[in-house]
């Protein structure tokens, strides 16, 4: 189980109640500094490259090593490729951080960011959530976010989000 510092496990009746806390951040634009977005993403380092995500990336088995959730909202990978919108950093032809849209609404998207373990505190998520918000941004969408730890709050906060509020929400698994 990951975040142990935000997750309770207990019983109940025999069912197992997950107790855990999201962040949610402000939606407003103006937070999002444009030219503060862009200095964050061009700090790439040597031998990695980033790219907007297409049918190739999407079909990368070291994409899907980061997360099923990337285009699981999505009816089929052709369908994230027409509504959603995302960017891979790769490294040695090898996918080691994405942000994408795991879902798309009218005016916007919810942001899912997610690196390899082994390629972390390289600043890469910092790099791909930089170029997937100023898409959205170029296109009209607001890139909402949603934080599920710390490191997500403290991400957020970087790229120029405000912390609105923490909830503690319950899952019941049977």
């Amino acid at each position: 189980m990951h975040n142990s510092e935000l997750m309770r496990i207990v019983w109940c009746n025999g069912d197992l109640i997950e107790k855990f806390r999201r962040y949610r951040f402000e939606k407003n634009p103006e937070h999002l500094n444009r030219t503060h977005i862009q200095n964050l993403m061009s700090s790439i380092p040597v031998g990695f490259e980033i790219k907007k995500v297409d049918d190739e990336i999407a079909n990368e088995p070291s994409f899907y090593e980061l997360s099923e959730d990337f285009v699981s909202q999505f009816e089929s990978i052709d369908d994230f490729i027409k509504r959603g919108v995302g960017y891979a950093i790769l490294h040695e032809g090898k996918v080691v951080a994405v942000a994408t849209s795991f879902s798309v609404y009218d005016s916007g998207i919810e942001i899912e960011i997610a690196t390899h373990p082994e390629y972390r505190r390289k600043g890469l998520a910092t790099i791909v959530a930089s170029a997937l918000i100023l898409d959205c941004l170029d296109s009209g969408k607001y890139p909402s976010w949603d934080g599920a730890n710390s490191e997500s709050v403290e991400l957020a906060k970087k790229l120029g989000y405000v912390l609105m509020v923490m909830a503690v929400h319950h899952a019941i698994q049977t």
